[in-house]
Formats: structure tokens, sequence, C-alpha cells
């Protein structure tokens, strides 16, 4: 009887996330018609999103006053009653901009949140996701869900690889300590990996 063979394990890369890459984002943000109250407050949303990282939870609950245009930041009421504040680039405080204008035309009870229905009510977290929902209905994204939850991820990944340290992403979404962040280091290894085998010098010399 022959004896068995055992092989040894190799350990595959544990990826749970598959973030969306640039073109996908692109896609995503070119898919709104900027020129109607909905598609400026829906394209918004998802810059927003996009440059921030910041829960569903979070975004539903930012008031106007929070946004701070001048200075480039939003003050963000975390998990556990944890405030912070999130920078934004200069083609989001540009979108906001001009999603404000739009919304001053809907805000006539005063309404101190952020992002309105078109009847002027407050956008509940339920009403974003129904925003996502038609979303993918509308694109193909290669089966991607598409959510808040994905575009934090998305966001967070497309940092490190722009150059972003794990501390100040650590600080900008808001975790109480590296080991989730820690997760999209390794993700970004494991993409640069992937580069590699793709574009290295070494590897067509054959």
């Amino acid at each position: 009887m022959e004896a068995e063979i055992r092989l040894p394990k190799v350990k595959q890369p544990h990826t749970t996330i598959s973030p969306l890459n640039p073109s996908q984002m692109k896609a995503i943000l070119h898919s709104f018609d900027t020129k109607t109250y909905l598609g400026m407050r829906n394209y918004t949303i998802v810059r927003l999103f996009m440059d921030t990282g910041m829960r569903l939870s979070e975004l539903s609950q930012l008031q106007l006053n929070e946004v701070n245009l001048e200075e480039g930041f939003v003050l963000v009421h975390g998990k556990g009653a944890k405030d912070r504040y999130v920078p934004i680039g200069r083609s989001t405080i540009k979108c906001l901009w001009n999603y404000i204008k739009k919304r001053a035309v809907i805000d006539v009870n005063t309404n101190p949140y952020l992002f309105l229905t078109r009847r002027g009510t407050p956008l509940s977290a339920r009403g974003v996701q129904i925003v996502f929902r038609s979303l993918k209905k509308k694109l193909n994204l290669d089966g991607h869900k598409l959510s808040p939850h994905l575009l934090r991820h998305s966001f967070a990944l497309a940092y490190i690889e722009n150059g972003g340290d794990p501390f100040s992403l650590q600080r900008i979404l808001g975790h109480t300590d590296q080991t989730t962040t820690s997760k999209y280091v390794n993700m970004a290894r494991t993409n640069v990996k992937t580069q590699h085998s793709k574009y290295s010098p070494g590897e067509r010399l054959g």
C-alpha cells in the first residue's frame, strides 16, 4: 500500500473585501444629472462617501452647520458618541457648495440637516440606501453590491495605495485601534503584488 503523500498547505491571501477601482468610481460619479436637485444631492452624497470614507449613519446625521467649506472639513458624529473632524478635498468642497445653493431652494423650513428630500425633510439612512439601490440597477459594476460600506472600503484602500499613512487613515475612519485599519495596508500590499506580476520587467524577460 502506497504511503499517502501530504502536500504542504499553501496560505491563500485572505481578502473579504473587493473594493471599487478608480474607473468604477468615475462611472458612478458620471451617472448623475447634477442640473436637478436630486441629481446634485445624490452626486454630493456619493462624492462625500468617496472622499471621507464615513459611515452611512454618520453621513445621514450631518447637519449644515457641521460643514466648514472655508477650512475644508466636516464634523462627524462617530460610534460611541466620538466626534471627529474629517478633511474634505477641493473637488468635494466645490461640490458641497453647489449642492448647498440648490438645497437653499428646497429648504423652506430652515431644516438643520445637510441632506434633504425634495419635500425639504431630512433624508434618512434608509433614503440613502434607496439611492444606492437605484444606482446599482442603473450601472454595471461587475457584480459589486454597491453600498456606502463598499465606498468606505474603497476609500480606505485607495488612500493607502495613493501614499496615505495608516495612522491618519485611522483618525479619518474613526477606528478605535490600528487592527481594523491595518487590513487595508495588507490589502494594498496584495494589490501591489498583483501589479508587480503584471508589469515587472523581470517577469517579461522569461
